[in-house]
């Protein structure tokens, strides 16, 4: 049994590494779930149960995070480059229109 934790925990590191690597690209649930080698479905249901959000909310987070860090140390960059590289269809707009589907 233990090992069999160790092989998801294993398989759930690869695709947040995959994610914070490709956080400009597409981040379907396909190719997420490819990187973990499950189903879509199955790895869905074991990223949610693993992490107490969906796999559309962790990538909503790690661009917020990123974007936050390029605010506060990227001094080159406008605001609005930011927040268009994050994401966010227009100013104002609350939740990112991110790829993903």
């Amino acid at each position: 049994m233990k090992a069999a934790l160790q092989n998801y925990h294993v398989r759930m590191q690869r695709v947040l590494d995959h994610i914070d690597r490709n956080l400009d690209g597409e981040l379907d649930l396909d190719a997420l779930s490819g990187v973990a080698a499950f189903s879509k479905f199955h790895f869905h249901r074991q990223f949610t149960a693993t992490f107490g959000l969906s796999v559309h909310r962790y990538v909503q987070l790690a661009s917020m995070k990123r974007a936050s860090h390029r605010l506060a140390y990227m001094d080159a960059q406008s605001v609005t480059d930011i927040a268009m590289d994050a994401g966010y269809a227009a100013q104002g707009c609350r939740t990112p229109g991110r790829r993903y589907s």
